[in-house]
């Protein structure tokens, strides 16, 4: 048992994607546990992000999540965090915030990277797994992220889309850009950039 891995979704909620992942982690010899935030605050399911819940709140869910664990008797290890997207600006969040906090080491999937992102460093060791073509939440706000921080790390995918670790997604959905005006924006599965990001993801949380 390598430890627990907390997953927090992006826009679309839980769905086969974070399942997919949740699977993956325990192939591996993790735990791997959902927070589910949109069920519990009643959100409807939507990629538009519309009515969606503040990352600040989503991190009181994961640090109250991370507290359970760690009393469970199936937990060994660490604990550490996995976002994607909405769950990924969450994840670039926590790691602004002490390890006494429960959180070990993160990782951040296509992140929407603000300002203070730049300006604030990490207290947690952290990865940010960006695509070069994403439209949705561009590398361009994340270019350069944690390049002279000791624990953090940067990687971008050339040509790899928004979702590109989602197997099966080829689509474009309606969603929400800067400003909150609506766009269409593409979401698609590329497997060689998926495959080395998740070895650089186990590899991170093993050491």
């Amino acid at each position: 048992n390598f430890g627990t891995v907390l997953l927090m979704h992006g826009c679309a909620g839980e769905n086969p994607h974070n399942a997919y992942w949740s699977e993956q982690f325990a192939k591996q010899g993790f735990n791997a546990v959902l927070i589910d935030s949109w069920t519990y605050h009643n959100v409807p399911w939507n990629y538009a992000c519309k009515n969606f819940v503040d990352p600040r709140i989503r991190l009181k869910e994961l640090y109250i999540t991370a507290s359970w664990v760690r009393k469970q008797p199936w937990h060994k290890g660490g604990v550490f965090l996995a976002g994607y997207s909405h769950g990924g600006v969450a994840a670039v969040q926590a790691s602004k915030r002490p390890i006494s906090d429960g959180i070990d080491k993160i990782v951040a999937y296509y992140p929407y990277c603000l300002k203070s992102d730049h300006t604030v460093p990490p207290q947690v060791p952290i990865q940010v797994h960006i695509g070069t073509a994403d439209d949705w939440t561009p590398a361009e706000r994340c270019k350069g992220l944690y390049q002279d921080v000791a624990i953090g790390e940067y990687f971008e995918y050339e040509g790899a889309y928004h979702n590109f670790d989602n197997p099966g997604q080829d689509t474009k959905v309606m969603a929400n850009g800067t400003g909150g005006s609506l766009s269409w924006r593409t979401v698609r599965y590329h497997q060689p950039s998926s495959d080395l990001a998740f070895k650089r993801v186990l590899e991170f949380f093993k050491r």
